[in-house]
C-alpha cells in the first residue's frame, strides 16, 4: 500500500512539471524572500474566447512569457513578464486561420503574446491593466515600432492578409489599393499602443470601403505622447473603452485613459465596417523589420511587463490603483 501511494505522488509531481515550467532561484541561500520565481504558466483574469488558446501567438521557448518578481508588482505577488529576442516568432495556427503553421516565422513576424478576451461588434467593452519597461529594454534603431497591446478585428475563416479576389495580391499601401483594385480591410487593428524607437504612444488605424470590404482602405493615426524614460521602472495604468453598441448604424468610439487621465478620443474609426470578432492581446509584437529597413535589420531583445489585466463594464470596473490584485 505504502509503495502504490509513493508512484501516485511521483506520478502527480511528473505531471505538474509537464504543465507548469517553474524556475526559482535564490539570490541569497539565508533569505527565502531574495528568492527569483520565472513560471511559465496561464496568468489569472483572462476573459472568454470563441476560438484559440491563450499562448497561441507565444513562441516555443522559456523566456518568452512567464509569472515572476523580478520587478515589484503592481499589485499582489507576480506580474506577467514577456521577453521577445531577435528571430522569436510563433509556429501554432490560430483556429479560423489559414496561415500555415510557420507563417510568422516566414513573413517577418516576431511576436509573444497572450490572447486575452474576445466579444462581438455590440457591447461596450472596458478593459484595464498596468504595464511596465525597464532598462532591458533595447531601444529600436529607425523608430521601429514594437506594438505592446491591440484590440485586433477578426473575419470568421478570413485570411487576414487576403488577396484581392481579382488582381490575386494583398495591396500594401494606398498606390497599390488603387493600382489592384484594393484589399480586405478586417485585418488591420482597430487600435494597438506603441513603442517606436525612444517614444511611445497610440496608433488607431482607420478604415472604410464602398462597394466591398475586398475594395477598401486603411489609414494609420499615431499620437505620441513622449519619450520612454518619462514611463521607466514603474508601473502605468491604462484603460481602453471600445464602444460599438450602435455599430449598426456604423458609430463607435474608442477612448484611451493613461494614468487615470483621458489622453484620446476617437469616434467612427472602422467606417461601415464591423467584424466577426474583436480580441484583446497584450505582449510584444514587431513586424516588417526587413520590408522596412533591409534584410539584415534586427531590433534587438526587449522585455515589458504587465500586471492586473481585466475587462469590466466601467472604468471603476478595470482600474487597476482601484482594484483588489488578481493574484
Amino acid at each position: 500500500m505504502f509503495r502504490l501511494l509513493l508512484a501516485m505522488l511521483i506520478g502527480l509531481s511528473v505531471t505538474g512539471c509537464q504543465t507548469t515550467n517553474e524556475i526559482t532561484t535564490s539570490l541569497s541561500s539565508e533569505s527565502a524572500e531574495s528568492a527569483i520565481i520565472m513560471k511559465d504558466t496561464r496568468p489569472r483574469g483572462l476573459g472568454s474566447r470563441e476560438w484559440g488558446q491563450w499562448n497561441d501567438d507565444m513562441p516555443e521557448n522559456a523566456w518568452a512569457f512567464n509569472l515572476t518578481n523580478i520587478v515589484p508588482a503592481r499589485s499582489g505577488e507576480l506580474s506577467q513578464r514577456f521577453e521577445l529576442r531577435n528571430g522569436d516568432c510563433t509556429v501554432r495556427r490560430i483556429p479560423g486561420s489559414n496561415h500555415p503553421y510557420d507563417w510568422g516565422c516566414n513573413y517577418d513576424r516576431e511576436r509573444a503574446e497572450v490572447m486575452h478576451t474576445q466579444w462581438r461588434p455590440g457591447r461596450d467593452k472596458w478593459i484595464g491593466f498596468s504595464v511596465r519597461i525597464d532598462d532591458d529594454w533595447t531601444v529600436a534603431k529607425n523608430n521601429h515600432c514594437t506594438g505592446i497591446f491591440q484590440i485586433k478585428q477578426t473575419e470568421n475563416n478570413v485570411y487576414q492578409g487576403n488577396l484581392t479576389p481579382k488582381h490575386g495580391r494583398f495591396a500594401k499601401s494606398q498606390e497599390e489599393v488603387e493600382r489592384f483594385g484594393g484589399h480586405y480591410i478586417g485585418g488591420p487593428n482597430v487600435m494597438d499602443g506603441d513603442i517606436c524607437g525612444n517614444k511611445f504612444g497610440i496608433s488607431v488605424t482607420r478604415t472604410g470601403f464602398k462597394d466591398s470590404k475586398y475594395n477598401g482602405w486603411s489609414k494609420e493615426d499615431t499620437t505620441f505622447y513622449g519619450g520612454i524614460d518619462s514611463i521607466k521602472n514603474k508601473w502605468n495604468d491604462i484603460v481602453l473603452h471600445w464602444d460599438t453598441r450602435d455599430y449598426r448604424n456604423g458609430k463607435s468610439k474608442l477612448t484611451v485613459y493613461f494614468n487615470g487621465k483621458v489622453v484620446g478620443v476617437w469616434e467612427n474609426t472602422t467606417g461601415n465596417f464591423f467584424p466577426d470578432i474583436y480580441t484583446f492581446k497584450y505582449g510584444l509584437y514587431r513586424g516588417y523589420m526587413k520590408a522596412n529597413h533591409g534584410p539584415n535589420f534586427k531590433v534587438g531583445t526587449q522585455v515589458v511587463y504587465f500586471d492586473e489585466v481585466r475587462t469590466g463594464r466601467s472604468f471603476d470596473a478595470v482600474n487597476p490603483a482601484t482594484n483588489r490584485a488578481l493574484d
